[in-house]
């Protein structure tokens, strides 16, 4: 269907420039409706943000004369204790009548504050001031974020709650300020407007955290589908209006995306859902998945013309939307804690992200959002990786996924022997065998969108989130094909292994190849990364700007050359260097055996020569003619929009 532009109108995107009010409405603030020990008051005031600074005004009650709050730390798909706490750049407590109390922070938990002196029901206010835009490699997604036009706000930034509270039972009320002449796009739904503040609907704490807000001076909403079940929207704020979208042509095909995915899973436990789309090259650049939203923030490229969409959203979007139903409505038991104190445990990150990267996936294949063809070659990169790495050797994919906070951040040297996040494309390749041994089972007739229908599209649909279990997840797959499902999640995730078992490939029909004709999905990725491959070839990748190497691969002709990480190339065979005379290089080893290159590092200068006749050549995956292809019959569109 055609996209339809949304104007103040409609109820997720409100303009905040001046409007007369009644008086009665413009009076100070009222005292909070609920006064239970259950309920807080969380006023956001973010009109300063374009200068990196929010604050906020939480008003509770406490229940002795020593109140005790915490500040999340465990924050849903953040998969690790990463709240960004040390952004805080303020925390005050008063008393009821105003006088200042005193706090003090527990020294074995900094997340957790004691604050003296309250009498026993009597009303506390907090005052916490946070700085913007500072995100680490653990906090990115959960953070808070601006430019001097646009922002995102994630409420754990500026908020506390009492200790021993369960979230989904303690309510609040939200309220927020933001800089006038801007619109923002939430998730959360809105109640009324008293004055220059926006009051919403009263929500559970873990709702709250659970709805982000974009906001900024150029903000658009795009309707993309609405179905018998839900309403979907796009929402791009950008930091100038000249890099809009125009709403009959940038997301006019994502229609099919949400058709693809209702039918997928057979229905949606929510009423609305919105893309919060950030557009900027100046905040960090992700996704992370909400319950009916979801925030992708990319760079100025992924627009790169009106009605044109990079593969950075063409891959992203997709895997946050599943999302929603894998790892927010229906969540492993070890992640849906009771509040953002207690550790999660992420043994099942392989079906959290490695079910959601397979369906991501396939989804945007089904939906056109990507060819079959640029879709296999996206695979065969993410999974030529894992025949790179050394690191299963000796800790499993579960090893990986149980201590998933170590894995970010760390040297950049070897990451082939540390291994990374690799519950997401060696938990894709696991699906792949489960659907297609499913398909094959069945003779066709039964397949992985079954289970994803029985398992994510059931259920009490008003439940902000229902755990499951491995043992669940395998009654239900037994129920569609007999087969021992348990014994084959162990083998894959919990034991290790001298290389990868291509056997899940070989599963869907198809097995590795090379070819020496760069695959577009490459290219793209290079030119995104700023960084060039030949991970296939030689067995290193290069750096753009300093021509540095970034990473070796074990057991490669650039390993067993003494070649490592921040290495510079300055030649290549008696040349001084460049990504063409490498290239031929390369090529022309296919005659000369070997490749000469002078490199440095520190004040050092080292002639160096691999051994190698390969040639430039590329990987990829290929139909295997003794097998049927169920993968070219599991990317086949299931509807007909």
């Amino acid at each position: 269907m055609k996209c339809q532009r949304i104007h103040r109108s409609q109820p997720l995107v409100r303009s905040i420039l001046p409007v007369v009010l009644l008086a009665c409405i413009c009076q100070a603030e009222t005292s909070f409706a609920d006064s239970s020990a259950n309920h807080m008051q969380v006023t956001l005031d973010a009109t300063d943000i374009s200068r990196n600074l929010i604050h906020s005004t939480i008003t509770l009650e406490a229940g002795s004369d020593t109140l005790t709050l915490l500040y999340p730390k465990w924050l849903p798909g953040m998969h690790g204790p990463c709240g960004p706490i040390e952004n805080l750049a303020g925390f005050k407590a008063f008393d009821g009548s105003g006088s200042r109390l005193l706090w003090e922070r527990d020294y074995t938990d900094p997340f957790r504050f004691y604050v003296f002196g309250s009498r026993d029901k009597s009303p506390v206010t907090i005052n916490l001031s946070y700085i913007c835009s500072q995100p680490t490699d653990l906090s990115w997604g959960s953070d808070s974020e601006s430019t001097p036009t646009l922002a995102v706000i994630n409420w754990n930034t500026i908020s506390v709650y009492p200790e021993g509270s369960i979230s989904r039972d303690l309510t609040v009320e939200p309220r927020l300020i933001i800089p006038d002449g801007w619109r923002y796009a939430t998730g959360m739904p809105f109640k009324e407007r008293r004055g220059d503040t926006l009051v919403f609907d009263m929500v559970s704490y873990e709702e709250l955290i659970d709805f982000p807000v974009i906001f900024g001076a150029y903000l658009n909403t795009y309707k993309i589908a609405a179905t018998a079940a839900a309403e979907y929207f796009v929402h791009v704020v950008v930091d100038e209006e000249v890099l809009l979208p125009f709403a009959d042509s940038a997301f006019a095909d994502w229609s099919r995306l949400v058709y693809e995915t209702e039918a997928l899973f057979g229905r949606s436990h929510f009423d609305t859902y919105g893309f919060l789309v950030m557009v900027s090259d100046s905040v960090e650049h992700y996704g992370l998945e909400h319950r009916n939203s979801s925030v992708n923030s990319v760079d100025v490229k992924a627009l790169k013309e009106y009605g044109k969409i990079s593969y950075s959203l063409q891959g992203l979007l997709p895997h946050e939307f599943v999302h929603t139903w894998c790892g927010k409505y229906r969540r492993p038991a070890g992640m849906n804690t009771p509040d953002f104190q207690t550790p999660m445990n992420m043994e099942l990150l392989w079906v959290y992200e490695g079910l959601t990267e397979y369906l991501g996936m396939l989804l945007a294949a089904r939906s056109g959002l990507m060819s079959a063809d640029y879709f296999k070659q996206q695979w065969a990169l993410d999974w030529g990786n894992l025949r790179h790495t050394a690191g299963r050797q000796w800790r499993s994919l579960r090893d990986v996924a149980v201590t998933t906070q170590t894995i970010w951040g760390g040297s950049e040297s070897w990451s082939f022997h540390r291994r990374g996040a690799d519950y997401y494309s060696e938990g894709a390749l696991l699906w792949l065998e489960v659907d297609s041994r499913i398909r094959e089972m069945s003779s066709g007739k039964r397949s992985l969108d079954d289970f994803c229908k029985s398992f994510f599209g059931t259920g009490d649909r008003d439940a902000h989130s229902i755990s499951f279990e491995k043992r669940d997840m395998v009654s239900a797959l037994t129920e569609l094909a007999d087969f021992a499902w348990d014994s084959l999640f162990t083998e894959r995730i919990s034991r290790t292994r001298e290389k990868l078992d291509e056997s899940p490939l070989a599963a869907a029909g198809y097995k590795f190849a090379y070819t020496t004709e760069k695959p577009k999905a490459l290219s793209d990725t290079e030119s995104r990364r700023e960084r060039r491959y030949f991970y296939e070839s030689v067995g290193f990748a290069v750096e753009d700007e300093d021509n540095r190497i970034l990473q070796v691969v074990p057991g490669s002709p650039a390993d067993k050359a003494g070649l490592y990480t921040k290495m510079n190339i300055l030649g290549v065979n008696a040349k001084t260097f460049s990504i063409d005379r490498l290239e031929k290089a390369i090529r022309d080893a296919v005659k000369t055996g070997e490749i000469t290159l002078l490199v440095q590092r520190g004040e050092s200068l080292n002639q160096v020569t691999l051994q190698y006749q390969g040639g430039l050549r590329y990987l990829s995956i290929v139909p295997d003619s003794k097998q049927r292809q169920w993968l070219d019959e599991i990317i086949k569109p299931i509807t007909s929009q």
